[in-house]
């Protein structure tokens, strides 16, 4: 009698439905769409800060980021926490306001897309230079004899040049 209403002999012939749930589970547990299941939320963004000198911001440069993420097994049920690398392009003129996204690059969990890899910038300190926005601040300090003999500054950029700047006016205290 079954086969004459369904025209199969087990409706239940494949594991998994499209939501990804065990139809041979317990029927009031996660069988048929989950019931009595909660859905499971979609997962978060994995967001890492990624540390870069200012000579890397200025100049651009290339870092490797380590994490891990939850990852789909092969029973399409289960996740398993697992290490990732990701290379991250650090282009000229990034700054802590930068923020690269990766996507599907995050944690994975059934019945969602996977979530995206978040990469924000922080700057480390340089020892001479700071940065205002897009401006370079640089104080050097001079004696007052070489300020009132109009001496004039050498100092290296953060690409490596030399540069020399004189003054064409009296400094005066």
């Amino acid at each position: 009698m079954f086969e004459k209403f369904f025209t199969k002999t087990d409706p239940f012939g494949h594991q998994n439905d499209l939501k990804q749930n065990d139809v041979y589970s317990t029927l009031f547990g996660d069988a048929f769409g989950g019931q009595k299941q909660a859905a499971k939320s979609k997962p978060e963004d994995i967001v890492i800060t990624l540390e870069a000198s200012l000579e890397e911001l200025y100049n651009g440069s290339i870092k490797y980021v380590e994490y891990e993420r939850e990852v789909i097994q092969h029973d399409a049920k289960t996740t398993r926490l697992t290490a990732d690398k990701q290379i991250v392009e650090v282009k000229s003129g990034f700054s802590t306001e930068t923020s690269l996204t990766f996507k599907g690059k995050g944690h994975q969990e059934v019945g969602h897309e996977a979530s995206n890899l978040v990469v924000k910038f922080a700057q480390k300190e340089h020892e001479k230079y700071r940065r205002i926005g897009d401006d370079l601040i640089l104080t050097e300090k001079i004696t007052l004899e070489d300020a009132l003999n109009q001496k004039p500054v050498c100092f290296k950029t953060l690409d490596g040049r030399n540069i020399t700047m004189g003054f064409d006016e009296l400094i005066s205290p």
